[in-house]
């Protein structure tokens, strides 16, 4: 009995210390998921927070991303581009004419200027054919001509038939590298516009929505003023400058000197001598002219003065003749 009450007891004893066991092993992993599910947690919104930050910073990451881009996508479309295209040379022609026939010759520029396509940018004309005392003064011409440069040559072949050339200069300036890196920049601003309203579309919050705006703004007006540079170097190498200078000439004639005999002589000698007289009569005229006015203003006085001289003189001899008169 003794043995069997022992047998129960160890037995109570084991079952006791297993329900211990059990309970213990299910309170730790209750508080290893209490202290799992917290880190979940803090992980998750840490994930939210940085999803709503990316969102914040999403427009400045992808406009500094877009413009990197641009870069490199306008670079190749620049590099396609100088491969077709022939180099950009601005030409510049000057001449300096002498001409006979001066308004034909004026004539025949503006015209032929007109015919292929040129346009007159300054012109003028400076100078009269006939002064009034029927003397010639020679007339002068500046003119500044913008030409097709397809029709460079043949223009520049008209002036051997107008006249005299006196001086002529080309020059031709290469602006390659300034055009293309010109273009190279407007290319990537298109598509850097591009870009920007793209993101304006996507954008919901309103702080974006001004700096996209703001930058699509600067944007839009290095394109145009781009543009304006561009569409200025195409006019400046399509069409070549011809700066022109005529002047009205007379033609030389050869004058026969007849010989001159002693009478001839004598003639032209006596006609110098009456000619002279009559020089010194006109400059002794023009003399009493000028001193005229000055003369009578000095005869009045003379004759002003003398009269008060007069009658001082007079009252001085009436003062000397009353004492004598009374002593006698």
């Amino acid at each position: 009995m003794i043995r069997g009450k022992k047998v129960l007891v160890s037995i109570s004893v084991c079952l006791i210390i297993l329900s211990l066991s059990s309970c213990s092993s299910k309170s730790d992993s209750r508080s290893n998921s209490a202290l799992t599910k917290p880190s979940q947690s803090l992980a998750m919104d840490s994930a939210t927070t940085k999803g709503n930050a990316d969102f914040n910073m999403g427009t400045t990451t992808d406009v500094a991303a877009s413009k990197s881009d641009t870069k490199n996508e306008a670079t190749a479309s620049v590099q396609t581009k100088v491969a077709k295209d022939a180099s950009k040379i601005v030409k510049n022609y000057s001449l300096q004419l002498q001409t006979l026939k001066f308004d034909e010759a004026v004539t025949a520029i503006s015209s032929k200027c007109n015919d292929i396509g040129g346009y007159v940018e300054v012109s003028n004309i400076s100078g009269t054919n006939v002064s009034s005392d029927n003397t010639v003064a020679n007339r002068t011409a500046s003119l500044k001509l913008r030409i097709p440069k397809e029709q460079y040559v043949s223009f520049k072949a008209i002036f051997k038939g107008l006249g005299n050339i006196l001086n002529q200069q080309e020059t031709g300036e290469n602006i390659t590298q300034q055009y293309f890196d010109t273009d190279a920049h407007l290319t990537s601003l298109k598509i850097q516009e591009e870009r920007l309203l793209d993101l304006l579309k996507k954008s919901g919050d309103l702080k974006s929505i001004l700096e996209i705006e703001k930058e699509l703004q600067t944007v839009r007006y290095t394109i145009e003023s781009l543009t304006t540079s561009l569409k200025k170097m195409d006019n400046m190498v399509d069409y070549t400058t011809f700066s022109i200078s005529i002047n009205e000439v007379q033609e030389i004639k050869k004058v026969t000197v007849k010989p001159i005999s002693l009478m001839d002589k004598i003639s032209e000698g006596f006609k110098g001598s009456v000619k002279l007289l009559i020089d010194i009569f006109k400059n002794l005229l023009i003399l009493i002219a000028y001193v005229l006015p000055f003369a009578v203003i000095i005869l009045i006085a003379y004759l002003v003065g003398r009269y008060i001289y007069k009658l001082i003189k007079k009252r001085q001899n009436k003062v000397t003749t009353a004492p004598s008169d009374a002593e006698k």
